[in-house]
C-alpha cells in the first residue's frame, strides 16, 4: 500500500507473529489502515509521495511528518480526509 519492503516495518515477520496488541494499539493501527485506504482515494498512485512531501497546509511538514510528531495527527488527518472523500 505505501511502498515498504514487507517484514521490515514496523515488525519483522517473528515478532508480528507474537505481537498482541491491546485496545488502544488495535484502534491506533485501525485507524491507520483507514487512512492509507482514504489517502489512496484522495491522493491516488502517488500517495507514498504524497505522504513523504513538504505541504503547505501542514506548514511546511509532510504528512508523515505530523502523523509521527503531533499526538493527535492521525486523529486530525483521518477527519480531515473522511470528510475531503465524501464530497
Amino acid at each position: 500500500m505505501l511502498l515498504l519492503p514487507p517484514g521490515r516495518w514496523p515488525l519483522s515477520p517473528a515478532r508480528a507473529r507474537r505481537w498482541r496488541p491491546d485496545a488502544w494499539q488495535e484502534a491506533r493501527l485501525r485507524h491507520l489502515v483507514e487512512l492509507c485506504g482514504l489517502i489512496r482515494v484522495a491522493v491516488g498512485s502517488e500517495a507514498a509521495t504524497w505522504l513523504r512531501t513538504s505541504n503547505a497546509v501542514m506548514f511546511g511538514r509532510s504528512p508523515i511528518n505530523v502523523l509521527l510528531e503531533e499526538p493527535n495527527g492521525l486523529r486530525g488527518m483521518l477527519f480531515r480526509l473522511r470528510r475531503e472523500c465524501r464530497e
